[in-house]
């Protein structure tokens, strides 16, 4: 025979919550139970990617150094440089510095392939200054300034080399055969003149002085007669060649005063023209010292209207 239940008991049994047993929920950053239990050593933390190692490694670490020509930014084709300089490249920065040292230029916001594809002969614009590449300048050169002198690092095992002292060298001993040296004796050069003053009828111009001599022979040429040419000694009245020899000696400074100059102010027809072409003339082919000409060049000044007056008496001599 069942027995019933009283209705406050039947009431209470109704209430009652169900038994759930726990358990462990299968989510991506939990590891299985079974798993846990099942590990000996400590737990180790999931593995984190360094953003900033990644981030670092995209921007080059060293420096680039060039030797470069640099003025200032136009758009002329040929260009006016300035100077040189050492331009350093870093990631996307470029610095421009002169010889002394001095900073000439820097920008930024370059490209990465811009400044790693400079060779010699590229061309950068940099604060304002226009550049072009020469060369690679090593690290090492940029560290010891040796870049801004233009003089190589001396190699550490350099050899170092001491200059001999010339040894002196003996006279030239002319060899003879008893032993005893020879004396060297030359002859002088005999000179003759241009014409032979020994001619009848041949003008003669005076010797210089002992004095004239020594101020303008310094060489020590040999000493010889100015002689006319007889073409022209025997066309010569004789008022015409005191006229030459008076013109010669002014010219020569063989006169009492100190210059070298003449004015002939014979009256109209007495052969002015005729005495001073032959001075020319002789001036410009022979001399007294060694018979060397005088004169090189001759430049004769007149009015227009004596130009051909001149010519004929010169086509005439």
């Amino acid at each position: 025979m069942k027995r019933s239940l009283a209705p406050s008991s039947a009431l209470s049994a109704s209430k009652k919550t169900k038994f759930i047993p726990p358990f462990v929920s299968q989510t991506s950053s939990s590891l299985p139970l079974s798993n846990i239990q099942s590990q000996s050593g400590p737990l180790s933390r999931p593995a984190v990617k360094n953003t900033n190692k990644a981030s670092a490694s995209s921007e080059p670490k060293a420096a680039s150094y060039y030797q470069v020509m640099w003025c200032k930014h136009s758009s002329k084709k040929h260009k006016k440089w300035e100077g040189d300089a050492i331009l350093m490249t870093r990631g996307s920065s470029a610095t421009l510095t002169d010889t002394e040292g001095k900073v000439i230029g820097k920008a930024t916001g370059y490209k990465l392939s811009e400044l790693s594809g400079l060779v010699e002969g590229s061309t950068l614009v940099v604060g304002g200054k226009q550049i072009e590449v020469m060369d690679v300048v090593s690290e090492e050169n940029w560290k010891n300034g040796t870049c801004f002198t233009g003089a190589l690092a001396a190699p550490k095992n350099s050899v170092s080399v001491v200059e001999q002292p010339l040894a002196l060298r003996k006279p030239f001993a002319v060899p003879s055969l008893s032993g005893q040296t020879m004396k060297h004796t030359t002859t002088p050069r005999v000179v003759q003149p241009l014409h032979d003053p020994s001619l009848r009828g041949s003008l003669v111009m005076p010797r210089p002085t002992a004095q004239h001599q020594l101020e303008h022979n310094i060489s020590g040429l040999a000493l010889v007669d100015v002689v006319v040419d007889p073409h022209l000694s025997r066309c010569l009245r004789p008022h015409q060649r005191d006229g030459v020899i008076f013109l010669y000696e002014c010219v020569m400074g063989m006169r009492d005063y100190a210059g070298s100059g003449a004015i002939l102010a014979d009256e109209m027809g007495l052969g002015k023209t005729l005495q001073c072409i032959t001075l020319l003339w002789t001036l410009l082919k022979q001399g007294p010292y060694g018979r060397k000409q005088v004169a090189r060049r001759v430049v004769i000044v007149t009015p227009g209207s004596l130009v051909k007056v001149l010519t004929y008496v010169v086509a005439l001599a």
